[in-house]
């Protein structure tokens, strides 16, 4: 039995899908070997082009939030530190460590991916600008 990619000019080509252990999942006949190499290139290509922009919009979403809770809170921007970030298809979520008066609160910052421009579509929870002593 053949795992993996089997070319064959003269009988149908099979793609296997293989599991930890060696255990084949399931397997997808192609008609020719044309359709196979197309498939095969497709499938190597269609998660890179996805995945195109996620680090200059996970890079952006951290300096849009940052400076967007900074100013909420009334703080310098060095006293709002990014925590941690979540890329997802149309979302980026990123976690800030806002510090002021010697109090650390954890906030979260939804950026929205959906148009050409990153928009902040919620911070939680919600920030009172400093009073004045």
């Amino acid at each position: 039995m053949t795992t993996g990619l089997d070319i064959s000019f003269s009988r149908p080509v099979v793609i296997y899908y293989l599991l930890p252990g060696g255990r084949r999942l399931e397997h997808l006949p192609m008609k020719t070997t044309m359709f196979a190499l197309a498939f095969a290139a497709l499938s190597l290509t269609a998660p890179a082009a996805s995945a195109g922009n996620d680090v200059q919009d996970r890079n952006a979403a951290i300096t849009l939030c940052r400076t967007a809770v900074a100013e909420q809170a009334g703080v310098p921007q060095d006293q709002a530190r990014f925590d941690e970030v979540r890329v997802r298809s149309h979302a980026v979520r990123v976690d800030i460590d806002l510090w002021r008066d010697g109090q650390l609160t954890n906030v979260r910052c939804d950026v929205s991916r959906d148009g050409e421009e990153l928009t902040i579509a919620s911070i939680t929870p919600a920030l009172q600008l400093a009073s004045a002593q």
